[in-house]
């Protein structure tokens, strides 16, 4: 996954380390940017992580790998 970092200037104006609601800033960071591409169809999957997580944005499984739970945590 790509290491460009990810900002949400909408619903974190003030940062994600900012956030009393978000204690897993640095993970979110990390991967955020990558994980919004493949949520809405901007690339496909390059890793079998990144494939995992399509198809579950695609299925929502009841399996929720951490990646899955960090992405769902976020979004809601």
């Amino acid at each position: 996954m790509p290491s460009e970092l990810f900002y949400d200037e909408v619903n974190f104006p003030y940062g994600f380390r900012e956030s009393d609601d978000f204690n897993i800033a640095d993970l979110v960071i990390s991967i955020a940017k990558r994980l919004f591409i493949l949520e809405n169809a901007l690339g496909k999957p390059e890793i079998k992580v990144e494939e995992q997580f399509f198809q579950w944005c695609s299925s929502h499984t009841e399996r929720q790998p951490t990646v899955e739970l960090l992405w769902q945590k976020y979004r809601h």
